[in-house]
């Protein structure tokens, strides 16, 4: 019994320390796991921290996209109507280039036209001058053999006054004695003062020439109210007795009158300054 109390002695004296060293060992790994505590709640603050921040972040980006989103939308739209107006224009400009090419066709055959037109406006004014010019030619044939004829019976009539005697002449006629020359429009006037010669009196009004061009075929004529000349006359050019041309009267101004010379026989010996009687 005294060394069964003593065994009971010895483990409980065992348990005791056993029990103390538990106690010192669970107290320094409470200590550890409370320090780890600590360190994971500090870690827990720490990510509930950060998950806070990028909460805020995701949502400010989800505002961005939301803006994106709505800006590509918008320009969607827009690049949606500038298609329909790219469209739009594209057909407008189809429209106008076949408006074009109508027009041109158009034109070209506008000018065709106005060319044949042309041709055939140009062959009628030959045609019409062609004829005019015959008609005109055999009309101043016409005149010039009338002239021709009257020229001869005033050169006549002219050698049978000369050949009169002075005295015969000057008793019929007295002072002075005016005797027609038959077919030429022309009288005569014996003068008893001049010597009893015979001197013609103008066949009209008489008027100088300016200039005279036969390459051209113009005659420049000074020109008078007395004169009566108009525009589309045609009158006879008369010099000492002799029809010497023919023309045509094309303009009339206060002092001058611009004239065509007919076909027929111009005297080469007219000259600026050289003075001529107008027969019509």
């Amino acid at each position: 019994m005294k060394y069964l109390s003593l065994i009971l002695r010895v483990f409980a004296i065992a348990a005791a320390v056993a029990a103390a060293v538990i106690f010192f060992v669970s107290k320094g790994k409470l200590a550890e796991l409370d320090a780890q505590l600590n360190d994971a709640q500090e870690a827990a603050d720490t990510s509930r921290a950060e998950l806070t921040t990028a909460n805020g972040k995701i949502g400010e980006l989800e505002a961005n996209l939301n803006t994106e989103r709505n800006k590509a939308a918008e320009t969607k739209r827009n690049l949606e109507g500038v298609r329909a107006e790219l469209y739009t224009s594209r057909q407008e400009l189809t429209k106008a280039q076949q408006d074009m090419t109508q027009a041109r066709g158009s034109i070209e055959e506008l000018e065709d036209t106005t060319r044949r037109l042309r041709a055939d406006l140009l062959d009628t004014e030959q045609k019409l001058a062609s004829a005019s010019r015959e008609a005109e030619i055999n009309q101043l044939n016409e005149r010039i053999a009338e002239l021709s004829e009257a020229n001869e019976e005033l050169e006549a009539d002219l050698e049978e006054a000369k050949a009169l005697p002075k005295n015969t002449a000057l008793a019929a006629s007295g002072p002075a004695t005016v005797a027609p020359v038959a077919g030429s429009g022309v009288s005569l006037s014996l003068d008893p003062t001049a010597g009893g010669t015979i001197s013609p009196v103008s066949v009209g009004p008489a008027t100088t020439i300016q200039n005279v061009s036969s390459s051209s075929g113009l005659l420049v004529l000074d020109s008078r109210p007395e004169l009566g000349l108009a525009p589309g006359q045609t009158i006879t050019l008369v010099q000492d007795l002799q029809a010497v041309g023919k023309v045509q009267i094309s303009t009339v101004t206060e002092t001058l009158a611009i004239a065509n010379i007919l076909p027929g026989v111009l005297s080469s010996g007219l000259a600026a300054g050289d003075s001529v009687k107008l027969l019509r």
